[in-house]
């Protein structure tokens, strides 16, 4: 990498992309052949883990605007090639012998979004800026201007593009991708979505080898964000830890004496720092990078205000995604120190205080219709519970105090049914669409819920408080509440239907297991009531979680 860097001295220096200066060129092909990725057999495929501690040794390098360090290219190639983004049908089936650089193009794309969706990539463009691009802001707003500006010249058909910048096209394609598939034209534009993604995957590899360290963190991030609204957990966990690794590499962790560089590094890294803590708590994922490695500020938590017509200011819930991703780094790093239930239920109650202030401040203003706000309230629940799954299933494998567990269940039978309610009015507003990270917080959050109801599992309660299991009328509502999510998710993608069966056979396999009769064996002489949650388990297309098919075993063998 270093010699790498020694090669790039002489080269002229630039920005990542810079704003309204344009060279034109001509629209005649390609500026680039694409990169033989389909050359590169699995054998080449890195471990995660061995990337990602090497780019955290040492003190990052000085850095030019462009780096081509070999080894990494090939591990995005590899990722990139083995990622949904490059299997999606995105051709038709004539157009199958054609060359695909010939068949998708941003021009194609445009005229693809006017024809079923009657508007072009700014459009979407914008889409994505105004509510996901707020929350987690992984494009600079000096490169956004670019992208913004780069999307009208090819609305308007023009003849002549901006300056040869394939970070700004790839980062465009990825910004539209995202808004339209958080929008409501995503239902009769699916073909579309994946010519997108089609292009990006195709794009990637090569606008990385001209991107500068910002742009190429940028450019990866968004491809791990969109992988997981593809529901394809892996292939985004691989591009996160990719866009860490030349995060790292770059120094956007340390402390930077220039204060415009350091705003506009730091941004970026803390959104995909955000975005590894959700892979962490969600997904039982070791931490790409530790908070000791790293000298940057915690960015401010600005008070959460209404903005006039726009709602509440996404920005600022922003920055409380950060300090709550911090929080959560905190229990990682603490555990070992013997931090009990009772002190992470009160940094976690700390933190949703302050987020209900949005409630208080949004609801006095603006009307439930307001769109900034209906997602606040759904990204603050789901983060809540998030936080709660991940510590009563802690606590559990601690054999912490029955009376901490009861706290927290307390706080599980408040936020649950209004997590439900909130996430459901998003997903009709069109505010947010559902990710792979998001459908796996559903389906834990209904699990806890559920295992919460089992006194066994709870362990010490006095035998007053340990009734017999049944399934109450509030685990019904939760339960059915769940599953109508599930069907509405189920939409998008066809395999999250199988998770109905998981739910059920789990609910009868658990209320079969408690019904042993009084005198008999623990679990001796019980007979296996799991074999037809386990049977449904296989059957499921997707990879349940670890942590979670460890609860629910659990649930399902305590005595």
């Amino acid at each position: 990498m270093q010699q790498a860097d020694r090669q790039l001295e002489n080269s002229p220096s630039s920005p990542v992309l810079e704003h309204n200066v344009f060279h034109a060129r001509p629209r005649t092909g390609s500026y680039n052949s694409p990169l033989q990725v389909d050359r590169l057999d699995r054998s080449g495929s890195t471990n995660e883990a061995d990337y990602l501690s090497v780019a955290a040794m040492g003190e990052p390098q000085k850095r030019d605007a462009f780096s081509h360090d070999p080894s990494f290219m090939t591990m995005v190639q590899e990722v990139t090639r083995l990622s949904t983004l490059s299997h999606l049908p995105s051709r038709s089936q004539q157009d199958q012998a054609l060359p695909v650089e010939l068949v998708i193009s941003l021009d194609s794309i445009r005229d693809s979004l006017q024809q079923t969706c009657g508007q072009g990539l700014k459009q979407y463009a914008e889409i994505y800026g105004r509510y996901l691009g707020m929350l987690l802001p992984l494009i600079p707003a000096d490169n956004w201007h670019s992208v913004l500006a780069l999307a009208s010249w090819i609305d308007r058909g023009a003849a002549h593009l901006p300056m040869d910048q394939p970070a700004c096209e790839v980062m465009l394609c990825f910004s539209a991708c995202l808004g339209l598939i958080n929008s409501p034209e995503y239902d009769t534009a699916r073909d579309t979505a994946q010519m997108m993604a089609a292009y990006c995957a195709r794009q990637l590899p090569i606008a990385l080898h001209r991107a500068s360290d910002l742009a190429a963190v940028s450019s990866l991030s968004l491809a791990s964000l969109l992988c997981l609204y593809l529901f394809d957990e892996a292939s985004a966990w691989s591009y996160a830890g990719l866009a860490l690794t030349k995060a790292i590499s770059a120094g956007f962790h340390r402390a930077n004496d220039q204060s415009e560089v350091a705003d506009t590094t730091s941004t970026a890294f803390w959104s995909l720092y955000t975005l590894d803590r959700a892979f962490a708590v969600v997904l039982d994922r070791p931490l790409s990078v530790e908070d000791g490695d790293m000298t940057i500020q915690l960015p401010l938590a600005a008070p959460l205000t209404h903005s006039g017509q726009v709602g509440v200011d996404i920005r600022a819930l922003s920055s409380w995604t950060v300090h709550y991703s911090h929080m959560f780094s905190s229990w990682k790093r603490n555990t070992a120190a013997g931090d009990d239930l009772v002190t992470r239920l009160a940094t976690l109650t700390c933190w949703y205080d302050s987020c209900r202030e949005i409630e208080l401040v949004g609801g006095s203003i603006s009307s439930e219709e307001n769109a900034s706000y209906i997602l606040t309230q759904a990204i603050e629940s789901q983060l809540t519970c998030r936080a709660l799954v991940h510590l009563f299933y802690e606590s559990v494998l601690g054999h912490a105090q029955s009376t901490s567990l009861l706290h927290c269940t307390e706080k599980l039978e408040a936020e649950v049914p209004q997590f439900f309610a909130a996430y459901k009015a998003a997903l009709v507003a069109h505010v947010l669409a559902p990710t792979i990270l998001d459908l796996w917080t559903i389906f834990s959050t209904t699990v806890t819920f559920v295992a919460t109801r089992q006194p066994k599992l709870l362990g010490q309660l006095p035998d007053a408080a340990r009734p017999a299991f049944a399934i109450s009328v509030a685990t019904m509502k939760v339960v059915l509440a769940c599953e109508d999510l599930i069907r509405v998710i189920s939409v998008r993608n066809r395999a999250v239907y199988g998770l109905q069966e998981v739910l059920w056979s789990f609910l009868d396999a658990l209320e079969k297991s408690s019904q042993r009769p009084a005198g008999r064996a623990p679990s001796t002489d019980r007979p296996n009531h799991s074999e037809s949650f386990n049977s449904a388990v296989s059957r499921c297309q997707l990879p349940i979680p670890r942590p979670l098919k460890h609860l629910m075993d659990l649930a399902l063998t305590a005595d």
